[in-house]
């Protein structure tokens, strides 16, 4: 199941240790430095679950949905479809792994 931008924003807080120039952030969640890579992230999260384009980024197997841009292509078709879904999840500003187009995307905003 992918979760939700709620979700993987509540998981940030699970007690796990950040500094930032010597300080230490105690909820990464609600530091600005931090608010551009979350909200990109969640607005990943908000679009896999987005009715307008779950079928775009996500793929079903075993009746489960799973994120369409971390499975390895089978064929031609499969790997145009992760050209096509990396490049509208860039267009819209989100970030995921090591992509990204630096913008800050706001999960709120769909």
């Amino acid at each position: 199941m992918i979760r939700t931008p709620e979700q993987y924003v509540e998981s940030l807080r699970d007690g796990r240790r950040i500094y930032l120039n010597g300080e230490k952030i105690e909820d990464i969640t609600k530091h600005p430095q931090f608010q551009g890579p979350i909200n990109g992230r969640a607005l990943s999260y908000a679009l896999y679950n987005h009715p307008k384009f779950k079928d775009l980024l996500t793929i079903e197997e075993n009746g489960d949905r799973y994120l369409f841009y971390g499975k390895q292509p089978k064929s031609a078709e499969e790997a145009g479809q992760k050209k096509k879904s990396l490049h509208h999840l860039h267009a819209l500003g989100c970030r995921h792994e090591r992509y990204g187009t630096g913008r800050p995307g706001r999960f709120g905003e769909l």
